[in-house]
Formats: C-alpha cells, structure tokens, sequence
C-alpha cells in the first residue's frame, strides 16, 4: 500500500479511541447498570414477609437519571473527536490528541465511582496517539 494513502498510526489510534468512547457512551446510556425490586407495603404491628426480595427489573442509566445523563455520556466522545477534526485544519499536530488524553484521563479519575472507568479503553488508545509519531518518508540520498 502506497505510504501516501496510509493513515498515520496517531489518526488511527485516535479514531480507535473515538470509537471506543462512542461505543462506551451507547454502553453507559443503554446496558442495564441497575436493578429495582418491589415490595409489599407491611402493616404497622405485621412481622415482615421472610426471605429476600426478588429482583423484578433491570434499568439503564437513561432510565433512571433521564435525558441529562446523555450530556455527561457525550462529553468523553466530543474530547475523543476534537482530535480528529484538528486534523482536517492542521494535519500532523500531536497537540490535541495530548490534550484530548490528559482530558479523558482526568474524566475517568473524576468519574470513577460512576462511569468513569467506562471511558477508560478510550483514554489508553487515545494516549496511545499522542505518543505516536509521525514517520518520515525516506529521503533519497545526495550523491
């Protein structure tokens, strides 16, 4: 394959992490991350039914948090996509895959107890791209 044609290992880690962060968003918003159970409303003075509650439903996290959970569920894709469109108006600058890295890094510290930890594969692929470098083309030698 022509050199010319072949994405550079930076773009295409960068686009893996967009990837992953689209597909850790649509996990985030649609998998079912909680359970509800129904119980009986007990009589004052009535001993409590015996044994434990039965799990009766599964619910997403755009269940139970609403709409607004989807803004918070972007925000790691929109830093995963700035990247990318940096690229179309600077190609070959490292600038904002860094700053999209440090950016997912700090979402997955700060959100760890929630969905942090989701948005992690996203952030390790997209250091991954601001590590890399771009590879110059061989340089025919003067004689």
């Amino acid at each position: 394959m022509d050199s010319a044609k072949m994405p550079e290992s930076g773009n295409l880690a960068a686009r893996f992490a967009l990837i992953l962060a689209v597909v850790a968003a649509l996990g985030v918003l649609f998998l079912p991350l909680g359970v509800y159970v129904e119980v009986e409303p007990v009589i004052p003075g009535e001993p409590a039914p015996a044994g434990e509650p039965e799990v009766t439903g599964r619910t997403s996290l755009l269940q139970e948090e609403g709409p607004r959970i989807v803004l918070l569920a972007a925000f790691p894709v929109l830093l995963a996509a700035a990247p990318l469109v940096g690229e179309r108006f600077r190609p070959g600058s490292r600038g904002l895959r860094i700053l999209a890295a440090v950016f997912l890094w700090l979402f997955v510290i700060l959100g760890l107890a929630s969905i942090g930890w989701f948005f992690a594969p996203s952030a390790l692929a997209m250091t991954l791209a601001a590590l890399s470098r771009r590879r110059r083309a061989p340089q025919a030698e003067a004689t």
